[in-house]
Parts: C-alpha cells; sequence; structure tokens
C-alpha cells in the first residue's frame, strides 16, 4: 500500500527532524514557548534566555571581583598599618654614647644634625631632649633642667596634668582637686607636637602643697639615673 499525505516517506523525514528540533529547543530553554512555531516568539524566547545566562554570568563574575578587591584593600590596609609601626620604631632611632654625665653630652655616631627638641629616650623611658647638635656630639637637657620645655602627661589613672623641670626636680602640676591622684601613680606623655605619647616619664611621688596653688602638684620619681647610663637613645 502507498503511503500519501502525512504518512508519506517525505512527510515522516519532515517530522522527525520536528521532533528533533523540539527536543533539543526544550533542552536548551527548559520549556517551550506556548506559540513557539511563530517566528517571531522564537527569536525572542532564544534572546531572553541568552540575556539571562549572560546577566547571571555578568553578577557572578562582579561579585568575585567585588570581593577579591575588598581582600586585597584589607590586605595592603594591614601591611600598611605594620609599616607605619616599623617606620615608628625606627625614625631617627640612634644610639648614642654617654660622653660625659655632668655636661650632658652624648656621641653623634651618625654624624647626623639634630635640631632642637630631638627626643632622648632609654628603654622607653623619656630622659630628656637635645638642645644642641654638632657634628660629633649633642648636648641634651635632662628633664629636670629643662624648666622652659613643657610636657603634657597622664597617669594610668587618667589623671592629665603637665610636667616640667625646677632646675633640680621633675614636676608634676595642673591636675585638677576634683581628680583623685595617688602617690606611685604611673605618669606617660600624652603625646604633643616632638614628644611622643606612652613614654614613661616616671611615679607620682611627693605632693607639693601650696596655698595659692589652684592644681594639685607633686614630683615625679625617675626610674631612671642618668649617671648609671651607658648610652641612651635619640629620637
Amino acid at each position: 500500500m502507498k503511503l500519501n499525505g502525512l504518512f508519506s516517506p517525505v512527510s515522516l523525514v519532515c517530522w522527525r527532524v520536528i521532533g528533533v528540533f523540539l527536543i533539543f529547543s526544550t533542552f536548551l530553554f527548559g520549556r517551550l514557548p506556548t506559540s513557539f512555531f511563530l517566528k517571531e516568539n522564537f527569536i525572542q524566547a532564544k534572546i531572553n534566555y541568552w540575556q539571562t545566562r549572560v546577566g547571571e554570568s555578568a553578577v557572578v563574575f562582579f561579585q568575585k571581583l567585588s570581593l577579591d578587591q575588598t581582600e586585597e584593600i584589607t590586605m595592603l590596609k594591614q601591611e600598611n598599618n605594620l609599616l607605619k609601626q616599623q617606620l615608628k620604631t625606627q625614625k631617627l632611632n640612634q644610639e648614642s654614647t654617654i660622653i660625659s654625665h655632668a655636661y650632658r653630652l652624648v656621641s653623634n655616631n651618625q654624624e647626623k644634625q639634630y635640631s632642637p627638641g630631638a627626643m632622648v629616650v632609654s628603654n622607653g623611658v623619656l630622659l630628656g631632649f637635645v638642645t644642641k647638635s654638632s657634628q660629633y656630639a649633642l648636648k641634651i637637657n635632662l628633664l629636670e633642667d629643662t624648666q622652659d620645655k613643657v610636657i603634657m602627661v597622664v597617669t594610668e589613672s587618667g589623671a592629665k596634668g603637665l610636667v616640667r623641670g625646677d632646675g633640680e626636680n621633675v614636676i608634676l602640676s595642673d591636675v585638677a582637686h576634683q581628680v583623685k591622684l595617688q602617690t606611685g601613680e604611673k605618669i606617660f606623655t600624652a603625646g604633643q607636637i616632638e614628644v611622643a605619647p606612652d613614654l614613661f616619664i616616671g611615679f607620682v611621688d611627693q605632693f607639693i602643697h601650696s596655698p595659692t596653688d589652684l592644681a594639685q602638684k607633686a614630683r615625679v620619681k625617675k626610674p631612671l639615673v642618668f649617671q648609671d647610663l651607658q648610652s641612651v637613645e635619640i629620637f
């Protein structure tokens, strides 16, 4: 019997092609459009599909890029802070031998011209400041000598005041009366121009009372004796 019409050999081949095409389209789009056989709908569905795929890929890409950049910035900040700390501790860190205790002279090992006000430190304790600089030696003033150098300080309990020398002793002054200041409290630099913060100065020792004083005043006990040292650091 000869097959004609829809069941002719040519028609069967066409139906097979259409079937394969439908299976492929279903796999590609996940579902068939309602009006799949309309050329315009098929093209639009294909465009929408690839736009969606490209959009999702772009979002994932930029999210990953943003995360990578955030991690990189965080690492750079950490490295920057570490370098700052290293530079802070190494800045002008010259160890100088004491030439004369009586004349307050120390060696200038780097033969560098230091400006007046450079800090003289030993083991984290602020001893004084450079007053004169020559090629081979530095003249320094200790805190008790420095009557014209006022240093802002804070005690371990949070009391704020000023430290200066009177020619013989280191004096803590300008501490408000309402603040409870105790003997033995540690005193540290508060930080100001040319004076780094958190340097140890000494202990609250003996209170000085005067009827005319508007604030508390006390002598400071130094933790180190300059005459016992062999070298100091210049910052």
